[in-house]
């Protein structure tokens, strides 16, 4: 099973993942990764070169494994969308490398083909339920804090919050993976992912997605990313 752990900086996945591989023997993570490709790992600053060069990464990965292969992401090509339009929303018009609405489109659009090699999606996000000090694990990370990851967290959960709908733009709904949300201690995290996944590294079949609460100020941006047909040149997302 192909399996992508998401969410945003500080969550803890390098831990989960590294849990993960001890508790299923039989699944492994890929040599080579997207961070291979780029220079700086720890920014803030999104452009679009930096973000084609990780997508096109993250697709060549992908490709690499077949439904035959028992594999840990740490991360995917939704996560490539998120810090897109984070840079979307903080971009400037005038500047030629920053993320435009047609950028945007094209890498929603390259999200929904690459989903198609991905069976299994485990999301961390940040619950009040999390004994996980954010902080610290951003500590010595550049200039990432605790709030940039609360923003990204927040555009996570606006997508997922779509993942059912039909009609999304960055997802086929006849044909994606599974997204469970996994929250938590790292080892009640783990309990939940055996909700899911059997001890021979199969899935155990179809379920839901937990919602947060926190969605309510995201709502608008959920409404433009599912009627993208409407969007013209002029205009901007608004997260």
């Amino acid at each position: 099973m192909r399996i992508a752990v998401t969410g945003t900086n500080g969550v803890g996945k390098s831990t989960f993942i590294e849990s993960m591989m001890n508790t299923w023997k039989c699944f492994s993570v890929p040599e080579k990764s997207f961070r291979d490709d780029i220079k700086e790992r720890y920014t803030t600053e999104v452009d679009a070169d930096r973000q084609q060069t990780i997508l096109d990464s993250m697709v060549d990965q992908l490709r690499t494994y077949g439904k035959k292969d028992n594999i840990i992401y740490d991360r995917c090509p939704v996560d490539n969308l998120v810090y897109t339009l984070y840079g979307y929303a903080h971009g400037d018009d005038a500047d030629d490398d920053n993320i435009t609405e047609e950028f945007v489109l094209k890498s929603a659009a390259a999200l929904k083909e690459a989903l198609r090699m991905i069976d299994l999606i485990l999301f961390i996000p940040i619950t009040s339920q999390d004994n996980i000090n954010i902080e610290s694990n951003l500590e010595g990370k550049g200039d990432l804090d605790v709030s940039y990851a609360k923003e990204i967290d927040h555009i996570f959960k606006a997508l997922y919050k779509e993942w059912d709908k039909r009609g999304s733009p960055y997802v086929d709904f006849e044909d994606k993976p599974h997204v469970v949300e996994v929250f938590g201690t790292p080892e009640e995290r783990i309990e939940l992912a055996k909700l899911y996944i059997d001890v021979t590294g199969e899935a155990f079949g179809e379920g839901q997605i937990i919602k947060p609460d926190e969605l309510e100020d995201l709502h608008h941006m959920n409404e433009l990313l599912t009627q993208q047909e409407e969007l013209t040149e002029d205009s901007r997302l608004d997260i």
